[in-house]
């Protein structure tokens, strides 16, 4: 689920899964309304946890079909 892209300052973590990949295709990720519906899905699917696992951190970025927002704990 987590694919993970080591760069010199921060993580690409990319993640896969169909109902996932349709939300954010549905969600404007341009203002914070819809930043906030990925964050909160995150949460409920447990994504979150899983990005915890792999250590992510401020300054990641997390990649969903070609789409990237700032990871956040």
């Amino acid at each position: 689920i987590v694919k993970i892209e080591k760069l010199k300052d921060h993580k690409n973590l990319y993640i896969e899964g169909k109902r996932t990949e349709q939300i954010i295709t549905m969600t404007n990720i341009n203002n914070q309304e819809g930043l906030e519906r990925i964050y909160y899905h995150f949460e409920k699917t447990g994504i979150q946890k899983a990005l915890n696992k792999v250590n992510a951190e401020i300054g990641d970025f997390v990649i969903i079909k070609g789409k990237k927002i700032p990871y956040r704990n």
